[in-house]
């Protein structure tokens, strides 16, 4: 059978297409990961949710309950959403308050955010005058799941899952994420 590497769409159109099974595509239809581990040591391969915001991965509030997201762009449109975590952002002088969701123009490079002391930063921005990259998780992450893969060895999922919508990582931990740096390849097939 022949592989090929494919994006096949967002997961609300997978589901469509492909049927669904508690909201998720169904695995036997879907893609594997196939990995290979060339470094020295024991690494683990990393499954997080996208996200294709400008967080980060597992950013936290300070204790004093304040996030400044940095590097705006002064003139480009934000679409916002405030989380379960947050209550207020501020861009210059306009603060939005819960419940909200919407788009604003910067007007400074940076935002703040209000929230719950030390709590998960919960809302969503997302430059949407220009196409941002997929940010890495931040270490301490918290994976969906991870697997080890062992020296100078590939390795696969082990089941078929709705890849669409995911970020694979290399970390030198299991439980939570730790860069890994340099390690080898990371493939998304088509499976069938």
């Amino acid at each position: 059978m022949n592989h090929a590497s494919h994006v096949i769409g967002d997961s609300t159109s997978v589901a469509n297409r492909l049927g669904s099974e508690n909201a998720f595509a169904r695995p036997e239809k879907l893609l594997d990961v196939l990995c290979y581990n060339n470094t020295g040591g024991t690494l683990f391969m990393q499954v997080f949710s996208i996200n294709d915001g400008l967080i980060p991965f597992g950013t936290a509030y300070s204790a004093g309950g304040a996030y400044t997201l940095s590097g705006l762009t002064i003139g480009h449109n934000y679409y916002y959403t405030l989380g379960a975590n947050e209550t207020t952002l501020t861009n210059g002088a306009q603060v939005f308050t819960k419940p909200a969701a919407g788009t604003f123009k910067a007007t400074a490079t940076t935002a703040v955010f209000a929230g719950t002391n030390s709590a998960l930063v919960t809302c969503y921005i997302k430059d949407v005058t220009t196409a941002q990259a997929t940010p890495a998780p931040a270490a301490g992450s918290v994976p969906r799941f991870s697997f080890p893969v062992q020296s100078n060895l590939g390795g696969t999922l082990g089941r078929c899952v709705d890849t669409t919508g995911i970020f694979c990582a290399w970390s030198s931990t299991q439980a939570t994420y730790t860069a890994a740096g340099a390690s080898g390849a990371i493939n998304i097939i088509i499976k069938g």
